[in-house]
């Protein structure tokens, strides 16, 4: 690692310490150069939210599909302080830093993405420590066509996504004094596949089904995910005990476009719904029908018509803490900060 990201300790300071404390403006630099990207390409490399919501893309076009893929990745986004709820930690700012690199053929695309996580804390060191970053990278296949079904007011298609989540450290997982997860310099490492089927298209799948419309634009995805038993931490496998990671999960999430204040500030608006729940069967004593294997996350982006690079991003999230090694508890926290989308394209369907 560069020592330059640190702050101004010795060596052995460091190695006594073993934990990563970034200077504050320098991480926060950071996180703006990385994010920057994101401000000039979303304008340009994505379909305007005002064509999706009217519906204007060509749905049996292969350039309109890959737009509407691109559409639903994840953004990145910036979130100040700690919010509000139970988030069980002091912090300065969360940082997801999410940039996708697409290339696609006339019948799908790849998509790779360097996602990465960081907490900045608020201790009483003083120091505004970042510990234990989440990595993330991972690589997803979109695929459409035959023999992926298709109708006449919605566009399907089939995702597989490999995923690596870690946080750098080398510890040992648990404090040797209090028997508790080692957050300082503890090892976490796993690694999972996803499999999801997606629709777009007028209103949700359900809508669909029972024959309304709405008149808007809705992506919707349902997915399984399986952590898999390769360069992964054993703790995060064991049966015995009640802390248990949670190893199969299934996932349900929406998302929708639609536009505000038309004739006063026009502002057009993102909103996601994603659920997920714990399908082990042994997982922490729980039920297996229980709230505590459930996570909820609400999130909704106000961009400004005049300027649609980038926007407010307002998100509610209740259950299992995703940040890596602290994933033992559980959080319930409403949070406010700034979100944008960017997806640079390699190549595209002509």
């Amino acid at each position: 690692m560069d020592e330059n990201l640190f702050a101004s300790v010795s060596a052995g300071e460091h190695l006594q310490r073993r934990r990563m404390n970034m200077p504050r403006t320098m991480v926060i630099a950071l996180m703006l150069t990385l994010l920057a990207p994101g401000f000039r390409l979303v304008a340009q490399d994505l379909p305007s939210p005002e064509r999706i919501v009217q519906d204007s893309l060509d749905r049996s076009e292969p350039d309109d599909r890959f737009d509407l893929v691109k559409a639903q990745l994840e953004g990145s986004y910036f979130m100040i302080l700690s919010g509000w709820g139970e988030l069980q930690r002091n912090l300065f700012f969360e940082g997801n830093i999410a940039p996708h690199f697409a290339a696609a053929w006339k019948t799908g695309s790849v998509v790779f993405t360097p996602k990465l996580i960081l907490r900045m804390e608020n201790d009483s060191t003083g120091s505004a420590p970042v510990r234990t970053p989440s990595y993330m990278p991972r690589l997803a296949m979109y695929l459409w066509g035959s023999p992926i079904p298709q109708t006449e007011n919605s566009f399907q298609f089939v995702s597989f996504l490999i995923s690596h989540h870690s946080n750098g450290q080398s510890g040992p997982f648990y404090d040797s004094i209090t028997g508790l997860h080692n957050l300082e310099d503890g090892s976490f490492s796993t690694n999972f596949v996803e499999v999801g089927f997606h629709s777009v298209g007028d209103g949700t799948i359900f809508d669909r089904l029972l024959g309304f419309t709405s008149g808007g634009t809705s992506w919707e995805k349902i997915a399984f995910r399986a952590h898999i038993p390769v360069n992964e931490d054993p703790e995060l496998r064991s049966p015995e005990g009640d802390d248990q990671y949670g190893r199969y999960r299934l996932i349900y999430s929406q998302s929708a476009r639609a536009t505000l204040f038309r004739r006063i500030i026009p502002f057009d608006t993102k909103s996601n719904t994603e659920i997920s729940y714990v399908l082990d069967r042994h997982f922490r004593s729980e039920p297996l029908l229980t709230r505590n294997r459930l996570n909820v996350s609400y999130s909704l982006l106000l961009t400004p018509r005049m300027n649609e690079d980038f926007g407010v991003y307002l998100n509610y999230y209740r259950g299992q803490d995703y940040y890596n090694i602290w994933y033992d508890k559980r959080i319930d926290v409403f949070r406010l900060g700034i979100s944008t989308n960017s997806v640079t394209t390699i190549f595209r369907p002509r």
